[in-house]
Parts: C-alpha cells; structure tokens; sequence
C-alpha cells in the first residue's frame, strides 16, 4: 500500500465541486510512496517525536536509504530550513542551523534516521 502525505490537510484547503467529489487545495507538498524525502521532514515537523519516528519508520517500511541519500536529504533540509529563517529575518537561528549543519546535518533530520518502529 502507497503513504499519502498531505502535511497540510485541513478543512480550509478543501474544495466541493459541483458534482459533490470534494478534491484537496495547497497540495505542493503532496506526495505518494517514499520519495521524497524532503516532503517527509516538511510532514513530519509538526508531530510530537514518538509521532514522528512512528511515521518515519512506515514511511520507509523498515527499510533505511542510503548514507548517500540520507546526507543528501539533510543538506537539502538544512537549506531549507536555514533558507526560511533568514527570509523571516531569524538571522541566529539560520546561522545556528548552519553551524550544526558542519557538525551533523543528520541531527537536523526531523526523525531518528535508525527509523525505530
């Protein structure tokens, strides 16, 4: 079975059509299966830890990716998140992310990357 991640599923970004099929808005970070996994830390970041790691461990179905892609998912993370808080003008939060970045990008993950079930 596909995982469907909708991390923004509310009432306010649902539309009724006129034939009564009701279809979901502000679907941009929408995505099926377990790629990519950018969108999974985007899913993830509102849910308490236990939460997470739960849905970080299905969303993989027990199986860890790469180093490879593991690294390449947190930069790709640390930009983002250190991205958003320099446009919001959150200038030491974006310079701490990045200095944590140096040390350990995985730890910027929003799961535990060992996906404990």
């Amino acid at each position: 079975p596909s995982i469907v991640m909708h991390p923004d599923f509310s009432p306010s970004n649902l539309l009724k059509k006129k034939d009564g099929t009701i279809v979901s808005l502000d679907n941009e970070l929408l995505c099926l299966g377990a790629n990519p996994l950018l969108d999974l830390c985007n899913a993830l970041r509102p849910l308490n830890k236990n939460h997470r790691e739960l849905f970080a461990g299905l969303w993989f179905d027990q199986s860890r990716p790469s180093d490879a892609v593991l690294q390449n998912a947190a930069m790709a993370w640390v930009v983002r998140e250190a991205g958003a808080a320099f446009i919001s003008g959150r200038l030491q939060v974006c310079q701490d992310i990045l200095h944590k970045a140096e040390i350990s990008p995985l730890s910027l993950l929003p799961f535990d990357v060992k996906f404990r079930r």
